[in-house]
């Protein structure tokens, strides 16, 4: 799970009612006799996970952050497996939390999500809220239409909502549903030695819906081992959502999963987007793969194509490789008309909640201008 930044899982705890042993207890999965959070999340009904966030996208200069988890045991998670309570856990369960995060170079951030699967899997809902005030490298002005090498800083303040409501289509591994999001921002650029009464700055409006169709047959959606993810969405941002810009992102991603033999797993993403219209300088796609900074290379088109090679030294401790080439290009290119940006790296995995098949690590990538560091929970790419 990334967010151009990423975060490591350390299970902490707020407060407990138990003993100093039977609290130690919880972390110590009875199956092998190993540190595990299975239990914590699973039995702690008013206890939060914190999860530090560690930052370190160039975007935004190193710096970090707090994440408050709630994982939800529903009913339903209750009563899927009561004759083996140490099996893994087939359905996903429901997650809320907040969050807060700052970077040395002046970002700030605090939001509330949650993430619900409601019932058996037929229902997926996402709901966000958070604020920003944030400062990026631009590397193409809202009027420009080429990525340039020189960056603009950009000062973003806004407020964004989030709505995903997703059906499953009958006994399928189909779902389709839709989305809508909102900001409310207030932008300025610095260019040169340019004094802040001249500075450009750019107040916005941004509302959009999208419709949205998934496929999705992985045996986990935190750290799958196997199976299919398929996503293909249009959005259509206007004023009768209430923005003050008329654009469309079409986009589609496809991941596939799998055991190879001989403890090893792979997986491959290759991704797609397409924008039309006026479309903000933020909401351009861009190549998001480890390795290179957010909003680094942005077009009206991008394409990506990435790759992971898992080996399970036992069933807790793993190493990974990774690469991946990307391009983003303007309406008025063509694939193949911009170079070619490549990024791979190295890392290692743990499983940190058997039950959940949720896996942690350190990652360190290369890419064409930077080496960056990436603290893994879940998969290098993670789609909910």
């Amino acid at each position: 799970m990334r967010l151009s930044s990423l975060a490591l899982v350390l299970p902490l705890v707020l407060s407990s009612g138990h003993s100093q042993a039977d609290f130690f207890e919880q972390f110590v999965d009875p199956t092998d006799g190993r540190m595990d959070a299975s239990q914590w999340l699973m039995d702690n009904a008013v206890g939060f996970l914190p999860v530090p966030i560690i930052i370190t996208d160039p975007a935004v200069g190193y710096g970090g952050g707090l994440v408050l988890a709630f994982f939800h045991e529903n009913e339903e998670l209750q009563n899927e497996q009561p004759d083996d309570p140490n099996a893994p856990l087939k359905l996903t369960p429901s997650v809320s939390g907040l969050l807060g995060l700052a970077t040395e170079n002046g970002t700030r951030g605090a939001g509330a999500f949650h993430m619900g699967i409601w019932k058996q899997d037929s229902i997926r809902y996402i709901g966000a809220i958070a604020g920003v005030d944030a400062n990026i490298d631009s590397f193409r002005l809202p009027s420009e239409g080429a990525v340039g090498d020189i960056p603009i800083r950009v000062n973003l303040k806004g407020t964004y909502l989030l709505q995903q409501i997703r059906f499953r289509l009958g006994d399928s591994p189909w779902f389709a549903g839709a989305k809508y999001t909102f900001l409310n921002s207030d932008s300025e650029f610095s260019i040169g030695n340019l004094p802040d009464y001249l500075k450009p700055q750019l107040s916005m409006k941004d509302g959009g819906v999208s419709l949205l169709l998934n496929y999705d047959t992985r045996d986990n959606s935190f750290s799958p081992n196997q199976g299919l993810y398929g996503n293909i969405s249009y959005a259509k941002h206007a004023d009768y959502f209430g923005g003050d810009n008329d654009y469309s992102i079409a986009s589609g991603e496809f991941s596939g999963f799998s055991y190879l033999g001989n403890s090893f797993q792979g997986s491959m993403r290759l991704s797609a987007s397409s924008a039309h219209g006026d479309t903000p300088y933020y909401a351009l796609p861009f190549i998001d793969m480890r390795g290179i900074p957010a909003m680094r290379y942005q077009g009206e088109r991008m394409a990506t194509l990435q790759g992971e090679l898992r080996y399970d030294f036992d069933a807790r401790w793993s190493a990974v490789v990774f690469g991946g080439v990307g391009q983003a290009f303007s309406s008025e290119q063509n694939l193949g008309d911009t170079p070619n940006r490549y990024a791979k790296g190295l890392g290692f995995r743990y499983l940190m909640a058997r039950r959940f098949n949720l896996r942690t690590g350190i990652d360190v990538a290369r890419g064409p201008e930077d080496t960056t560091l990436h603290f893994i929970v879940g998969a290098g790419w993670s789609d909910f």
